[in-house]
């Protein structure tokens, strides 16, 4: 399930605007087996892995590839995630300046503002994008922008 919702409140001047977006009852398969040792094992799969001395404490499978050998490439509903999440995805809070100040310089409206987008993330995976549809978890991460602008109407 697929939602989003768009928000708009307006009050004395000021303006807020959010768009939030997300999915539920949602799955992902993080495949590291496809890897082949053709990349690297991300970070959070390599340091939590099993080995000899770490039997105890490990929250991760043994090393798949290691020193041109082929360890525990059978798939698994170990790495399938739950990728529901929650992300707000725009925000913009402006204030219009009021007319009796602006008119003076022939200006019908002016807006400050300042904006952001992909500013929060609520989701369970935590070590990528749910929103990538990449079995191996290798993706470019959202960029958080942040915007500080003048809207001026003549």
């Amino acid at each position: 399930m697929i939602f989003g919702l768009n928000f708009n409140l307006e009050y004395k001047g000021f303006e807020l605007n959010m768009l939030w977006q997300g999915q539920a009852d949602a799955k992902t398969y993080v495949n590291p087996n496809e890897r082949n040792g053709d990349i690297n094992i991300p970070l959070w799969i390599y340091n939590n892995r099993w080995t000899p001395e770490t039997a105890e404490s490990a929250t991760m499978p043994r090393a798949f590839y290691h020193r041109g050998e082929s360890y525990n490439t059978l798939k698994s509903d170990f790495w399938l995630r739950d990728a529901s999440f929650l992300r707000l995805k725009n925000l913009e809070l402006g204030y219009y300046l009021p007319s009796n100040i602006i008119s003076k310089a022939s200006i019908k409206s002016a807006k400050i503002y300042v904006s952001g987008s992909n500013l929060l993330l609520f989701d369970k995976i935590k070590n990528y994008d749910p929103e990538v549809v990449n079995d191996l978890g290798v993706y470019y991460p959202s960029t958080k922008v942040y915007n500080l602008g003048v809207k001026l109407t003549f």
